[in-house]
């Protein structure tokens, strides 16, 4: 499994700084990869298993998951939110700029005419 963070949007709310874990199907960028999300106590109460939302992971992927399952995790305060992707997670426009280290600034310009 792989390693990331990311944020959860659910309606009008934002989970944020969220530690996931991946597995492998996921980089295939198929439906149907698992996962889970480790998340505190109280953001318990806004999920509910089986309704879709949108990850939006840090390296620009995002895809639409639900929440199959949350259960506690031994030795840990925080839970353990088990996952299904629902749809691809595709890279965003712009993770090439990303995803290789270059920056790009835009800078806006001014066309001046005649007057």
């Amino acid at each position: 499994m792989g390693e990331i963070r990311g944020r959860l949007l659910i309606g009008g709310m934002v989970l944020r700084n969220l530690e996931a874990s991946l597995d492998h199907g996921a980089l295939d960028s198929e439906s149907g990869w698992t996962g889970c999300l480790l998340i505190d106590p109280p953001q318990q109460e806004c999920l509910q298993l089986g309704r879709p939302y949108r990850l939006e992971l840090d390296d620009e992927r995002a895809g639409q998951i639900e929440v199959t399952h949350i259960e506690s995790v031994p030795g840990q305060r925080r839970l353990r939110a088990l996952i299904r992707g629902c749809s691809p997670l595709k890279w965003s426009p712009y993770a090439h700029e990303h995803r290789h280290d270059s920056v790009i600034t835009l800078i806006p310009a001014t066309i001046l005419g005649d007057a």
